[in-house]
């Protein structure tokens, strides 16, 4: 039924499948298959999904997954990916030029981007623009700024630790900063 949907042209049926080719689900009797969840992906991307536009950004990135290393193209898929709304790919994007990885470093171009993701409630993004407004980085400096974005996310993140622990675990934890410029 998954693969009837994906051949039918349903983005996300497309990402999950590519999902299971990538790595294999023996509960579903599927064997890992790099040719088939490199023709998924690329179909889910084809259509502007957002988290398949970020997985390959990700990948070109770091030169995983049968995909080179190539930092222009990592950009371009982490761009595409924040335009079709994916905030943690905002951030791999501000986080890249804010260290000039791939490109001349950007502060200003890193802020935009970091504020796009806080606009859809990314932590990483807030604490960004926190350390941003403190140091004057892309921004005209503002301590008190910076000192109520910290506060706003320590308040945030107490939040989600009293949650329950199976709504805590809903999403991955993402990175502020590409590995490379780690």
């Amino acid at each position: 039924m998954l693969t009837q949907a994906a051949d039918k042209g349903h983005a996300s049926a497309q990402l999950y499948l590519a999902q299971i080719y990538r790595s294999g689900d023996a509960d579903l009797a599927v064997l890992a298959d790099a040719a088939k969840a490199a023709v998924y992906l690329d179909k889910a991307a084809t259509q502007k999904q957002p988290d398949a536009l970020f997985a390959l950004g990700d990948m070109h990135l770091h030169g995983t997954d049968g995909r080179e290393r190539d930092l222009t193209k990592a950009l371009a898929f982490f761009e595409a990916a924040g335009d079709a709304g994916s905030a943690d790919a905002l951030c791999s994007a501000g986080a890249m030029y804010y260290n000039g990885v791939g490109v001349p470093s950007n502060f200003e171009r890193a802020f935009e981007l970091y504020q796009r993701a806080a606009e859809q409630n990314s932590l990483p993004a807030l604490r960004n623009l926190a350390a941003m407004y403190v140091e004057g980085k892309g921004t005209p400096q503002s301590i008190d700024m910076g000192v109520y974005l910290w506060k706003v996310v320590q308040r945030l993140e107490q939040q989600q630790q009293q949650q329950p622990q199976s709504a805590a675990a809903a999403g991955p934890s993402q990175s502020t900063e590409p590995e490379s410029a780690k």
